[in-house]
């Protein structure tokens, strides 16, 4: 049985294991349209300018689909012959290089193999993935297919970054472009990964999400659930009409929120303090409270203005 069939998964591999992330991507890949169209559209603006541009997702379409396919497997062979050749790489950051790919006499192991048809072509596109681009090897690129096979090879490398691919993913359940079953394949792949590779979330840092609310967003929960107070990490938890917030323990200011807005240069990251927005914490908190420090806070970028009578304290 394969191992893309979803009640298969690899009982000798770790969910850590880079096998396993091919193998959650390549499911959501071969079950779901928008991701299909999603990822082909990345192929095809990568291969601009090569005889790999002639790809027409309108028409391209999937026929079979492996993970952990060897090149000496003859069945295999015989089904790509006459296609064009497109080699694959997804790492954590795009690979940047000059290397051409060609027939190799190397024992392969592919990580993906798609086959695909258009109205014109025939296409087989081999995937390997390197969650870490350090680790690369450039021979991997290769194929190796007999010499007699009339296989076109696209001389250039198809680089792509886990790092586009997750916000692309994001991106789509943003816009609202998944239903039912295929929305929630797609979360649950997206919380896969933030727990196993988190290194290749597009959230590791306020630059990678390139302006993206979003991801801003999510970045800053990520921040708000390393936080440590008191040597202890809180929990983030969500207060239903106003945002994502840790509790801070202390009586004066119970909830700290961290998130982004829109503005007119681009983006913010705002930080909220709410003093004294109980009933308990409002006596503790004017009891103690130097007004003079208070609104010095203004001068230090804090904008100051109150909630419903409590003191709201935002950078």
């Amino acid at each position: 049985m394969n191992h893309l069939n979803i009640f298969h998964p690899y009982k000798n591999k770790s969910n850590h294991h880079e096998d396993e992330l091919t193998r959650s991507f390549l499911i959501l890949l071969k079950n779901i349209p928008m991701v299909q169209m999603m990822f082909f559209e990345m192929v095809q603006q990568e291969m601009k300018d090569t005889e790999a541009e002639s790809i027409t997702l309108r028409n391209l379409s999937i026929e079979e689909m492996y993970t952990q396919k060897s090149s000496e497997d003859r069945s295999f062979l015989s089904k790509i012959e006459g296609r064009k050749l497109v080699s694959i790489i997804i790492s954590d950051d795009k690979l940047e290089t000059d290397a051409t790919v060609k027939n190799d006499d190397r024992l392969a192991r592919y990580d993906g193999v798609v086959l695909c048809n258009s109205f014109s072509d025939a296409w087989v596109f081999i995937i390997e993935n390197k969650p870490s681009k350090e680790n690369i090897w450039l021979r991997q690129l290769n194929p190796n297919v007999r010499e007699e096979q009339e296989i076109n090879i696209i001389s250039k490398p198809c680089c792509l970054s886990w790092r586009d691919i997750i916000a692309s993913l994001n991106s789509l359940i943003q816009n609202r472009m998944f239903y039912g079953f295929e929305l929630q394949a797609v979360e649950d792949f997206l919380e896969y990964v933030d727990e196993t590779f988190p290194q290749l979330n597009p959230y590791t840092s306020f630059e990678v999400c390139k302006g993206n609310i979003d991801l801003l967003n999510k970045r800053c929960r990520a921040i708000m659930a390393n936080c440590e107070i008191n040597g202890e990490k809180r929990e983030v938890k969500y207060h239903r009409g106003w945002k994502y917030y840790i509790e801070s323990g202390v009586n004066t200011v119970k909830q700290i929120a961290l998130d982004a807005n829109e503005s007119k240069n681009g983006f913010t990251i705002d930080l909220w303090l709410h003093a004294g927005d109980t009933m308990s914490s409002a006596k503790e908190t004017y009891c103690k409270l130097n007004k003079q420090k208070l609104l010095k806070l203004e001068e230090k970028g804090f904008r100051l203005s109150n909630n419903f009578g409590q003191v709201q304290i935002i950078v």
